[in-house]
């Protein structure tokens, strides 16, 4: 079944991937999916954060990727920060439907 209400929309958080395992994204994406839930959460806050996601996560060109794996890059869902997206991880979210949020005095403290 859908969440169907206007007063209240569940929301699928994963912290950011450095935080969450594989089984624990994977199970995510599953309730994303079978409830039509939005995901939100971090992407390319900093530079070492993103190599650390690269050191984990091996296997995924980009951090997006990562998301992408698990079924979490879906619409209507949104990434906070994505201070050093590059064109290939826009893109990625471009095809997903996916938004970027920032989030300005956390990013200015982080630039």
């Amino acid at each position: 079944d859908k969440v169907d209400t206007p007063l209240v929309l569940p929301c699928i958080t994963p912290r950011f991937v450095p935080t969450c395992s594989g089984p624990l994204m994977a199970q995510l994406g599953v309730l994303a999916k079978k409830y039509g839930l939005p995901v939100q959460s971090h992407l390319s806050e900093s530079l070492n954060e993103i190599e650390w996601v690269r050191q984990l996560h091996p296997d995924c060109p980009t951090y997006a990727h990562v998301y992408a794996k698990y079924d979490l890059l879906q619409p209507p869902s949104f990434m906070a920060h994505c201070c050093h997206s590059n064109k290939e991880e826009r893109a990625l979210m471009r095809e997903h439907g996916v938004g970027a949020v920032h989030c300005a005095s956390s990013n200015f403290m982080i630039a």
